[in-house]
């Protein structure tokens, strides 16, 4: 342990900042959290700019799958999306996944261009692992690089007195809802963790 805390005392880590790019804060409604047989039923986002101002307008679309069926969803799934609605959104949507898709990226391409994206949101994993599968070019589009607020939650437990904040009303598990929420959490912590510095 003496070992490590003196090289940690002692190395000298240099900065490598990646090209700045625009904050893509996205989530996404799924029928299960069972990646090979998950189906999205609804995307939303937001993209924003490194000082969290909004850029162009909100995305948010159900979609209803080919071959969907309530029956294929777990039972807590169903009563959580009834209530929210989602489910009667659902059924009246006019999109499949591969349709919703097409729909993001082009409201990616019109509110972004061709700028580098940085995939922003809650517990990024899971969406980010069934986009691969349903949605892949929309998956590629958003790149690698990632912004989760779950992380910021694990550096706040471990590295304040305070800890992480608790979820808001905003939390309800409908898409557009819950992007808001990532955002505000980002707000907080980012109020916490970064200096006050202009950021050109």
């Amino acid at each position: 342990i003496t070992c490590i805390i003196s090289i940690m005392e002692t190395t000298v880590i240099p900065y490598d900042p990646l090209p700045p790019g625009l904050f893509v804060w996205m989530d996404v409604e799924y029928t299960t959290t069972d990646i090979d047989t998950a189906r999205i039923l609804e995307v939303a986002a937001i993209i924003t700019d490194r000082q969290l101002e909004q850029i162009g307008e909100p995305f948010s679309l159900a979609c209803k799958p080919d071959g969907f069926s309530e029956h294929s969803m777990p039972e807590s799934v169903v009563d959580m999306h009834t209530r929210n609605g989602l489910l009667d959104d659902v059924s009246a949507s006019k999109y499949n996944e591969a349709a919703l898709e097409k729909q993001a990226l082009n409201w990616l391409q019109q509110t972004a261009n061709d700028a580098v994206l940085i995939h922003c949101g809650y517990y990024l994993q899971c969406d980010r692992e069934i986009l691969a599968r349903r949605m892949p070019a929309l998956y590629e589009r958003l790149g690698f690089r990632q912004l989760d607020m779950r992380c910021a939650e694990e550096m706040a437990d471990a590295w304040t007195s305070q800890g992480r904040y608790r979820r808001t009303s905003r939390h309800n598990h409908r898409a557009l809802d819950d992007v808001r929420e990532a955002i505000l959490l980002a707000g907080e912590y980012k109020e916490r963790f970064v200096p006050k510095i202009s950021l050109n």
